[in-house]
């Protein structure tokens, strides 16, 4: 069976001088090789991190910008490290509707990385038991409340009320309460 290996995605820059400074001293790649057909002609970098090569090309042939997307480790530390290099860098927020914590970085040529917390799967697991939680709740209340007062009442996400006053009102209707 044929199976991918590993992706080396290619984004395209404009200055290798700043690229180098967003990726290598604040990002924490390492710049393993630069290709040049001939002096003063655009670079190739070629970067990596961990299980992440990345191909950065001073040239129009790439496309621009992109998007990549992709699971670490330990998201807090690394946006913790990265904030120690450049504070306020970074910022990890919860993402809809899944409350998947990720951090967006934009590169100065604006290809955008988004790296969320390996294990989203139980992330999923944890939504649909706070779902099932904020439903039981449902049941025992006389009025339905607005989801932007079930969320501050249950100190959950508004995202996450919205799913729960819909299973809610599913539930009963199938019910024909």
């Amino acid at each position: 069976m044929a199976e991918f290996v590993r992706w080396k995605p290619g984004l395209a820059i404009d200055d290798v001088t700043k690229a180098v400074d967003h990726y290598v001293n604040w990002l924490g790649f390492t710049l393993d090789f630069e290709w040049r057909a001939a002096p003063g002609e655009p670079a190739i970098l070629f970067l990596s991190r961990d299980g992440l090569l990345l191909t950065l090309a001073e040239t129009a042939t790439v496309g621009r910008p992109i998007t990549l997307r992709g699971e670490v480790s330990n998201l807090e530390q690394l946006a913790a490290d990265w904030n120690t290099h450049k504070p306020g860098g970074v910022e990890i927020i919860l993402e809809e509707p899944y409350e998947i914590p990720v951090v967006y970085i934009v590169d100065p040529a604006g290809n955008t990385l988004v790296l969320e917390q390996q294990g989203a799967e139980d992330a999923d697991q944890e939504r649909e038991a706070t779902i099932a939680r904020a439903v039981a709740h449902l049941r025992g209340v006389d009025e339905l409340p607005s989801a932007a007062s079930l969320a501050d009442e249950l100190g959950i996400s508004r995202g996450i009320a919205v799913d729960a006053l819909a299973a809610y009102a599913k539930e009963v209707g199938e019910s024909g309460l």
